[in-house]
């Protein structure tokens, strides 16, 4: 709705297009129901619908290229069956029909794949004739590959029997052949692999086999059962099963003049089945669950061969298509499969794809693209549709008709939304009436409308994309199309719109809008005296008209200016420049929603930054499906799964004295010295301590006399922790000494004063920012208060607390032994860990991706860089979110399954981006008794 009161009616999408006519009255028909039925060859032409582009176009027309002068049909003794495997590997018939060869996926190079010199057959017992097979004798036809890896094979040989050859394609080796009944022989022509490994044949005769996953090829049903090897003692022979019947389906009870020639698996159950006529094709739908079958899709040449795949579709998303060649061999053509109203049926489609070179082996489809063969040398290429599309001349429809809701309403414009291309054109004729909601007829008249003409200021909404309205192309003839409607006048309007083009290309309408009631600006702002003659008051209505439309947007555009400041109605190119108001940026891999809700919110989430839980909201905003405005409540707490644990909760204490840690014997401050000085000794294998060791104090850095590792050993035994503060500060105040050339410089640290002679020194060293002993300090001086009080208690002299050292030997007082050991297992520890915490994301699927995880690391460190408080350190980790054996975890969360033992949880391996022990080499198979697979 605009500034003053107008409205439109609207056409969008397939449902508003179809409701659109096409016919003369009393021979009407639905667009809708055209487009689901073949219409055929109908007059007049309907318009088509592209469902990929959401838009009305010509109906297309496939256009069969004529044949090259000089080529020849082609022939069926030319056609050689081939299959691609689920790597992508190529396998096909030699041209001598005695050879197999194969195309690997990752060479790209093609080599002879059997005979194989280098296999054998398996010896029948302990000691057996190892005698290459006789293949070359052999003359093949037919191939397929199953969903487990079986490369079948028909074959026929110089001793008149005939059968498949497997091919075991995971452990290699020798075929293994399935003899078809020597009363019964079979030429096979195609064959065709369906879902759970079943199997379908057509043979020379017309006959359709449907095989076993286990292709057991059986024989009659009357057949004696064969004795088995092994007989006992007494007793009844033993003999095998008979074999079931052969499950045959005649092809002649679909068409007795049927003759085909290639056979594909559809989806549903249901077999296509090529057939050649005299000077064309036909494709029958054979239903296996004997429902009723479709008629069959016509081929207008002689078809060679055809295959289910997805084809290369200019500008459109590749679709399931049945292709078929034939002819010359310098096209394909395709047919789209329809499975409405649970059946299954061809539509034949106006797609052409051109062929270069085509061998007239076959075709194939490779990892689920439809490739065919090109060049002496087979080039297994591509299927692409051709560039150029031809179209029909014209169509012509009519649209529903449009309530005005008042009689005598004045209609004002029409609105197109699409593409009207040079060479192409779009006539609009209307009729009005207070009469005829029921029957159009009662409107009166057509009355030709004016060319519409192409909006420069784009459509006359605010706040839309691209993705709702195209933008504005003057050279391609894209974007709003309006024209004013004349003399429409009533109720009831209905449209006829007549599409033209040049064959070469069509206009394209994805909405139309009808706008009403026109407001009169002659009556509104001007005397009557301008409305008293009828010709000249229509005229100059009209004429206002023009401006009225023109400041009706700009008017419109400032009422609906409010839209671009919610950030549920703003168009999405705004969303930056609204989070900009806030100096948020937004991340590039949010989705639409995401953003909206963020900066709706923008003000509680500014006020949770660099707190734990404007991390937590952060994550869960940009890792929740479906997130919403309780992220951002303090009250309510949203189950997501994301983790974020602060190290100094889960910190492991250094051990205390026995009070502290029962059971432990370690060191106590009131033993003093001697006492530490004699369990070091002995914690390194010595007797006793030396004299110079127990008169000394000890040292708290490791002795240039001691090997490091065996000090540290004997520190952990004697002290539960290792002393590395007062080390490390003594290192550093020898090294300050040294850059100022001091000659005789005090080699420990300061114990219980400064010596004047170093004390300019000192207090140019305590200047230096040192953490280690700030907290030293500020451990003493919380604990002291004063630093006389400080003085008693350690037996120092210090003048302030900003001067006191570190400790690099063990103080002389029980006191400040006891101070030290609390700052080494406790503050030390506690700083550690209090500007540390851990990302904990959950893994819910144990088939994720491991680039998904990777991209997943990397989206929260760049989070939760922006919104941690500036002193932290993190790190990003995965957990996995399911329940496993021994954990009770029942909530949002909850999900069952095998836990973290799940075999998918070990993928196949990746270049660059898997380890050795989280992946294997190859490729997982149904598991098979006596199957065996090539180590990697």
């Amino acid at each position: 709705m605009r500034p003053d009161p107008t409205f439109f009616h609207l056409l969008l999408g397939e449902r508003d297009w179809g409701r659109c006519r096409i016919g003369e009255p009393g021979g009407e028909a639905v667009l809708q129901s055209l487009w689901v039925l073949d219409f055929g060859s109908r007059e007049p032409v309907p318009p088509d619908w592209d469902s990929d582009r959401a838009v009305l176009t010509l109906p297309r027309v496939r256009d069969i290229v004529p044949p090259t002068k000089g080529e020849a049909a082609l022939s069926l003794a030319a056609r050689r069956a081939g299959a691609a495997d689920a790597n992508g590997n190529i396998y096909w018939i030699g041209d001598d029909a005695r050879q197999l060869f194969v195309r690997s996926a990752g060479t790209g190079q093609p080599s002879r794949f059997w005979p194989d010199p280098r296999a054998f057959p398996e010896p029948e017992g302990v000691f057996g004739p190892l005698e290459p097979p006789r293949a070359d004798s052999r003359i093949y036809a037919g191939m397929a590959i199953t969903d487990d890896a079986w490369l079948l094979v028909g074959f026929e040989d110089g001793d008149g029997r005939s059968g498949l050859s497997l091919f075991d394609l995971v452990g290699g080796g020798a075929p293994i052949d399935r003899l078809w009944p020597a009363s019964d022989p079979v030429q096979v022509m195609d064959l065709a692999t369906g879902p759970h490994g079943t199997l379908w044949l057509l043979d020379d005769q017309k006959r359709l086999f449907e095989l076993d996953r286990r292709t057991e090829i059986a024989g009659a049903a009357n057949e004696q059962p064969a004795a088995e090897l092994f007989q006992p003692d007494s007793g009844e022979p033993r003999s095998h099963a008979a074999p079931p019947p052969l499950r045959c389906r005649d092809l002649g009870s679909l068409d007795p003049a049927i003759n085909p020639i290639a056979i594909e698996m559809l989806a549903d159950g249901a077999v296509a089945i090529l057939s050649r006529q005299l000077d064309h094709g036909l494709v029958y739908v054979l239903r296996v669950d004997g429902g009723e079958a479709p008629p069959p899709a016509r081929v207008d040449f002689r078809p060679h061969d055809m295959s289910l795949g997805n084809a290369m579709l200019r500008d459109r998303v590749p679709g399931l298509r049945l292709i078929v060649t034939g002819g010359a061999g310098n096209q394909a053509i395709a047919f789209r499969i329809d499975r409405a109203n649970g059946g299954v049926r061809l539509e034949p489609t106006s797609e052409v794809f051109p062929l270069r070179r085509y061998g007239g082996r076959g075709l194939l489809t490779v990892l689920g693209a439809i490739h065919y063969d090109s060049g002496d040398v087979p080039t297994w290429t591509p299927l692409a549709e051709r560039p150029v599309v031809r179209f029909a001349a014209s169509s012509e429809f009519v649209t529903p008709v449009f309530d005005g809701g008042i009689p005598a309403t004045v209609w004002d414009r029409v609105r197109i939304d699409g593409s009207i291309p040079p060479g192409t054109k779009v006539q609009i004729a209307a009729r009005a009436g207070d009469e005829g909601e029921f029957d159009p007829e009662l409107l009166g008249e057509w009355t030709i409308q004016p060319e519409p003409i192409l909006n420069a200021g784009g459509d006359e909404f605010a706040g839309y994309g691209p993705a709702a309205v195209p933008l504005t192309d003057r050279q391609h003839g894209k974007g709003t199309w309006e024209l004013l409607v004349q003399q429409m006048r009533g109720r009831f309007l209905q449209l006829r719109l007549t599409l033209s083009g040049n064959e070469n290309a069509s206009p394209e309408l994805r909405a139309l809008r009808a706008w009403y009631p026109r407001q009169s600006w002659s009556e509104r702002y001007l005397p009557a005296v301008y409305r008293a003659e009828p010709s000249p008051a229509a005229f100059l209505d009209r004429f206002l008209a023009n401006m009225e439309g023109t400041l009706t947007t700009i008017e419109r555009r400032i009422v609906d200016a409010q839209a671009m400041f919610d950030p549920r109605t703003a168009p999405v190119e705004a969303l930056d420049w609204l989070a900009s108001w806030f100096d948020v940026a937004l991340d590039p891999s949010w989705s639409e929603a995401q953003r909206r809700l963020l900066i709706a919110h923008a003000t509680r989430f500014l006020a949770l930054r660099g707190t734990r839980r404007g991390v937590e909201t952060a994550l869960a905003l940009a890792f929740t499906q479906c997130a919403d405005e309780r992220l951002f409540d303090a009250a309510d707490t949203v189950p997501t799964g994301i983790r974020i644990v602060e190290n100094f909760l889960t910190r492991k204490l250094a051990a205390l004295p026995a009070q502290a840690a029962p059971g432990a014997d370690y060191w106590s401050p009131g033993e003093g010295n001697v006492a530490l000085a004699e369990r070091i000794a002995r914690a390194m294998g010595k007797d006793h301590a030396s004299e110079d060791e127990r008169a000394q104090p000890v040292p708290l850095f490791v002795p240039k006399s001691i090997e490091p590792t065996k000090w540290r050993k004997a520190m952990m035994a004697v002290l539960g922790f290792v002393p590395e503060a007062g080390g490390a500060e003594r290192w550093r105040w020898q090294e300050f000494q040294a850059g100022r050339g001091r000659e005789s410089p005090l080699p420990d640290l300061p114990r219980h004063a400064v010596p004047s002679a170093h004390r300019a020194d000192w207090l140019a060293f305590v200047s230096l920012a040192s953490r280690s002993r700030r907290l030293w300090q500020d451990f003493l001086e919380g604990r002291y208060a004063r630093i006389a009080s400080l003085n008693i208690a350690h037996g120092s002299g210090w003048t302030n607390f900003s001067e006191i050292a570190l400790p690099d030997r063990l103080p002389n007082t029980t006191a400040a032994s006891k101070d030290w050991r609390d700052f080494e297992t406790r503050v030390l520890p506690f700083d550690a860990a209090a500007h540390r915490f851990t990302v904990l994301l959950p893994v819910r699927d144990v088939v994720t991706d491991s680039a998904a995880l990777t991209r997943d690391r990397a989206l929260a460190r760049r989070i939760v860089d922006l919104e941690k408080p500036a002193h932290t350190i993190f790190d990003v980790r995965f957990y996995f979110a399911m329940n496993r054996l021994g954990e009770a975890r029942l909530g949002f969360d909850t999900t069952l399954g095998q836990g973290s033992r799940a075999p998918e949880l070990l993928p196949p391996a990746i270049l660059g981006r898997s380890y050795f022990g989280e992946s294997f080499v190859g490729r997982t198979w149904p598991e098979e008794t006596g199957r065996r697979r090539l180590a990697c």
